[in-house]
């Protein structure tokens, strides 16, 4: 198996990472867990489609909830290294999420946040619980 260590300097900062050529996806936004439900009923709204889009690159994906309004979304690419930093890499995760159905008006939200990226990225798979309530149409 091929390796390589890679070593950069930022500032005063020397990081370094080990990685293996392992192709592997690679999340590109947070993983968002959620019910979709009438804003006024409260009702599920099943068949929602939920899109999403990196912030920082152009992966992206559409997944649709099921019978109970619930859903899981994310994007991810495909990368060839997967890696292990030696020291801390931060940064941020950061995906742009729609939510549309027939007879509602579409709805969006950024979801976010701040994350050590030491291991194969900064996006991590733990999810983020997000409801998201659509208005009806008229």
């Amino acid at each position: 198996m091929r390796t390589f260590a890679c070593v950069s300097v930022t500032g005063v900062l020397l990081s370094g990472c080990v990685a293996f050529p392992i192709p592997h996806d690679r999340l590109a936004t947070p993983v968002v867990e959620g019910t979709v439900v009438d804003s006024r009923t409260k009702a599920p709204v099943a068949g929602a489609r939920i899109t999403v889009a990196s912030t920082y690159g152009g992966a992206h994906a559409t997944v649709t909830s099921d019978a109970s309004g619930k859903f899981r979304a994310y994007a991810s690419t495909q990368a060839s290294w997967y890696y292990f930093t030696l020291l801390n890499i931060e940064g941020v995760c950061e995906g742009q999420f729609s939510v549309e159905s027939d007879g509602y008006r579409a709805s969006a939200f950024t979801a976010k946040y701040f994350n050590w990226g030491g291991i194969d990225g900064l996006c991590s798979s733990t999810p983020i619980q997000r409801s998201v309530e659509l208005d009806r149409d008229g």
